[in-house]
């Protein structure tokens, strides 16, 4: 099997890997460390995945968008089972999408790149907010096994926080949008 593919497989794992996590939390006699389980395999294939294509140059645009479109799917997923658990407040889904929509949108355009093979644009508070948004279920699922009577209070700051971040890095890449289109009409 060509390595690309089988990268690109691996990063597909992650949707089915957030499917078995939702199934975990929705399921009568699911259990939270199962899910944590699941959602920790699917993590680990996000980092693997990306490793291993570098190191066999395996890298390519259509990788990059598959590891995107495998994040946010396992992100909404997990966050959509989440919120029905009531283990995450309900607009995380909606911060989530916003930050997706953003990010493609911004990079189509500071790419300068307007078809469909636009390269990712990627800025470092961004990326972190992603991580975080990203690391939430395994922050979470813990707090309500271990601390349930004050999970609420922290879930809750802990989302929040990742959306100011979100919410700066969405600030800075919109104004760098409004910069580099101003640059063009004043050439």
């Amino acid at each position: 099997m060509n390595i690309k593919i089988a990268i690109n497989l691996l990063t597909l794992s992650r949707i089915v890997l957030g499917i078995l996590f939702a199934l975990f939390l929705l399921l009568p006699g699911g259990s939270l460390i199962g899910a944590f389980a699941l959602y920790a395999l699917a993590c680990a294939t996000d980092i693997l995945d990306g490793r291993l294509a570098r190191r066999f140059g395996a890298v390519s645009p259509i990788g990059a968008k598959l590891d995107a479109i495998s994040d946010v799917t396992l992100l909404i997923t997990a966050f959509c089972a989440m919120t029905t658990t009531h283990l995450m407040p309900w607009w995380m889904i909606i911060a989530a999408l916003l930050k997706f929509i953003e990010f493609w949108v911004t990079s189509r355009i500071l790419t300068g790149v307007h078809n469909g093979n636009a390269p990712l644009f990627f800025d470092k508070l961004g990326r972190l907010s992603a991580i975080l948004m990203l690391a939430l279920p395994l922050i979470v699922l813990p707090l309500y096994a271990l601390l349930p009577f004050i999970a609420d209070i922290l879930v809750t700051c802990l989302a929040e926080a990742v959306c100011l971040m979100a919410a700066g890095s969405s600030a800075y890449r919109i104004k760098r949008c409004i910069e580099s289109k101003a640059e063009e009409l004043s050439l």
